[in-house]
């Protein structure tokens, strides 16, 4: 093998470990989104918070942002999964 095979190996393996490092925080961050999403439902559920008033702008919020995750997970290339 050659020195530029190795370094070659070594970029890959690297890019390799990044996305999977990146694809982790996405979920993550969807993960954490839905929750506060479920959070702001709940407490609209429950009647003592109106949808019009800022609980429902963070239930928006929340489901705008998972979207855009979920969205930008999804539009991975099939070969970097």
């Amino acid at each position: 093998m050659t020195e530029y095979g190795r370094a070659r190996d070594v970029l890959s393996s690297r890019d390799a470990m990044s996305d999977i490092a990146r694809r982790g925080t996405l979920a993550r961050d969807l993960l954490k989104t839905l929750q506060i999403a479920k959070m702001a439902l709940s407490a609209i559920r429950s009647g003592r918070v109106g949808v019009a008033g800022s609980t429902g702008a963070v239930l928006t919020l929340g489901l705008d942002t998972a979207i855009d995750l979920a969205e930008r997970l999804l539009a991975e290339p099939a070969d970097r999964k």
